[in-house]
């Protein structure tokens, strides 16, 4: 008689599980960039990983490394990660054009094929990573990785990383929306300057500072 094959299957329903409950936690946080914060140290935990980190395009199409999220004993390299020229990972984007994840099983392959990128992954002690796209509207706006995983494989790290993609966008796209209605409430329609609210955000900004001169336009004659 014929019997199906349910291994990969129950794979799958596992590995949702688990990821599912990460989100569950992470929504625990109504701010957006806490939640996602919440989530890599879920995801992190979970697979006994070094690091996980989220990279994102800025204005100038430069990759920064915006959220991280380290083991214990691990040296946080986020602030070492910023505007990174494109590139350095070109042939990334490539393969996430296509909706493939990024492997490097051993880091030492990369020496001489890629020195710029084994320069960058030697330093921070990687061994071996995954990296997965993220996409909003079908156009790639960066990427995800976990570095030096000890739990399962490299297959089950990617997968896992895709099953979480859809929320770590919506919590991105989440946070730049925000972030326009702040700067919207903060703006005069008329001059495009900042309004009153906009002066006492600032005023608070200073609160701390010594001295602080303050020159008043009258715009309106």
């Amino acid at each position: 008689p014929y019997m199906k094959d349910t291994t990969r299957e129950d794979k799958n329903i596992s590995i949702e599980a688990r990821v599912n409950e990460g989100i569950r936690l992470a929504l625990g946080y109504t701010d957006c960039e806490d939640a996602i914060n919440s989530y890599i140290s879920y995801i992190g935990e979970m697979l006994q990983a070094d690091r996980v980190y989220v990279f994102e395009k800025n204005e100038h199409m430069l990759d920064c490394n915006t959220y991280e999220w380290c083991g214990e004993g691990v040296a946080p390299e986020i602030d070492t990660l910023q505007n990174l020229d494109s590139e350095i990972c070109k042939a990334w984007y490539e393969k996430f054009e296509n909706n493939e994840c990024i492997y490097v099983h051993d880091v030492e392959e990369l020496k001489e094929v890629r020195p710029d990128q084994y320069d960058i992954l030697t330093r921070q002690n990687i061994q071996c990573l995954v990296a997965a796209p993220l996409y909003d509207e079908g156009r790639v706006i960066g990427f995800y990785g976990v570095d030096n995983y000890k739990a399962d494989t490299a297959e089950i790290t990617s997968e896992i990383l895709k099953f979480m993609s859809y929320f770590v966008v919506s919590c991105i796209k989440r946070r730049e929306l925000m972030k326009e209605l702040l700067d919207a409430g903060a703006q005069d329609h008329l001059t495009g300057l900042g309004n009153r609210y906009s002066f006492n955000r600032q005023i608070e900004k200073w609160n701390n500072v010594d001295n602080v001169v303050c020159v008043v336009l009258d715009v309106n004659n």
